[in-house]
Protein backbone atom coordinates (compact mmCIF):
# COMPACT_ATOMS: atom_id res chain seq x y z
CA UNK A 1 0.00 0.00 0.00
CA UNK A 2 2.76 2.45 0.80
CA UNK A 3 3.72 4.90 3.48
CA UNK A 4 1.06 6.23 5.81
CA UNK A 5 1.15 9.66 4.14
CA UNK A 6 0.73 8.13 0.67
CA UNK A 7 -2.19 5.98 1.79
CA UNK A 8 -4.04 8.82 3.51
CA UNK A 9 -3.59 11.52 0.87
CA UNK A 10 -3.16 9.52 -2.34
CA UNK A 11 -0.91 12.32 -3.62
CA UNK A 12 2.54 13.71 -2.87
CA UNK A 13 2.50 15.60 0.43
CA UNK A 14 4.87 16.31 3.27
CA UNK A 15 4.51 13.21 5.48
CA UNK A 16 5.01 15.15 8.72
CA UNK A 17 2.20 17.55 7.76
CA UNK A 18 -0.11 14.61 6.97
CA UNK A 19 0.57 12.80 10.25
CA UNK A 20 0.23 15.97 12.32
CA UNK A 21 -2.98 16.93 10.54
CA UNK A 22 -4.59 13.49 10.77
CA UNK A 23 -3.81 13.07 14.47
CA UNK A 24 -4.54 16.70 15.37
CA UNK A 25 -7.85 16.03 17.15
CA UNK A 26 -7.89 12.26 17.46
CA UNK A 27 -5.88 9.56 19.18
CA UNK A 28 -6.85 6.71 16.86
CA UNK A 29 -7.64 6.47 13.16
CA UNK A 30 -9.71 3.53 11.91
CA UNK A 31 -8.63 2.26 8.49
CA UNK A 32 -10.91 -0.29 6.83
CA UNK A 33 -9.79 -2.43 3.89
CA UNK A 34 -12.61 -3.57 1.60
CA UNK A 35 -12.85 -6.42 -0.88
CA UNK A 36 -13.48 -4.20 -3.90
CA UNK A 37 -14.82 -6.99 -6.13
CA UNK A 38 -17.34 -8.20 -3.54
CA UNK A 39 -18.35 -4.62 -2.79
CA UNK A 40 -18.86 -3.82 -6.48
CA UNK A 41 -20.69 -7.09 -7.18
CA UNK A 42 -23.06 -6.49 -4.24
CA UNK A 43 -23.47 -2.71 -4.44
CA UNK A 44 -26.58 -1.65 -2.55
CA UNK A 45 -26.93 -5.01 -0.80
CA UNK A 46 -26.35 -5.02 2.94
CA UNK A 47 -24.01 -2.65 4.75
CA UNK A 48 -20.55 -1.58 3.60
CA UNK A 49 -19.20 -3.09 6.82
CA UNK A 50 -20.26 -6.51 5.47
CA UNK A 51 -17.41 -6.23 2.92
CA UNK A 52 -14.58 -5.14 5.22
CA UNK A 53 -11.77 -7.69 5.18
CA UNK A 54 -9.36 -5.93 7.57
CA UNK A 55 -9.51 -3.11 10.12
CA UNK A 56 -6.56 -1.21 11.57
CA UNK A 57 -6.86 1.10 14.58
CA UNK A 58 -3.80 3.28 14.05
CA UNK A 59 -2.20 5.50 16.67
CA UNK A 60 0.40 8.10 15.80
CA UNK A 61 3.05 5.79 17.26
CA UNK A 62 1.95 3.09 14.79
CA UNK A 63 2.87 5.18 11.75
CA UNK A 64 6.12 6.86 12.84
CA UNK A 65 9.39 5.04 13.57
CA UNK A 66 11.17 5.74 16.85
CA UNK A 67 13.52 8.21 15.13
CA UNK A 68 10.48 10.47 14.61
CA UNK A 69 11.40 11.03 10.95
CA UNK A 70 10.69 7.77 9.18
CA UNK A 71 7.18 6.63 8.35
CA UNK A 72 6.18 2.99 8.64
CA UNK A 73 4.67 1.11 5.72
CA UNK A 74 0.98 0.28 5.96
CA UNK A 75 0.06 -2.82 3.98
CA UNK A 76 -2.49 -5.52 3.40
CA UNK A 77 -1.92 -8.17 4.36
CA UNK A 78 -0.20 -6.62 7.37
CA UNK A 79 3.59 -6.75 7.33
CA UNK A 80 5.70 -7.86 10.31
CA UNK A 81 6.31 -4.24 11.30
CA UNK A 82 2.55 -3.93 11.92
CA UNK A 83 2.27 -6.90 14.33
CA UNK A 84 1.71 -4.61 17.35
CA UNK A 85 -1.02 -2.54 15.65
CA UNK A 86 -4.54 -3.18 16.92
CA UNK A 87 -6.32 -4.95 14.05
CA UNK A 88 -9.16 -7.26 13.19
CA UNK A 89 -8.67 -10.00 12.22
CA UNK A 90 -5.47 -10.38 14.25
CA UNK A 91 -1.97 -10.19 12.79
CA UNK A 92 -0.97 -13.50 11.17
CA UNK A 93 -4.40 -14.36 9.83
CA UNK A 94 -3.33 -13.82 6.19
CA UNK A 95 0.24 -15.13 6.47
Amino acid sequence: MGSFADVITNFEADPQWVVDDVFWETDVLLVAIFDAKRLDDNWGVGKMSDYVIQKYWLRKEDVIEKDGKTYKKISFPPNEGMKDVEMEPAYGTYN
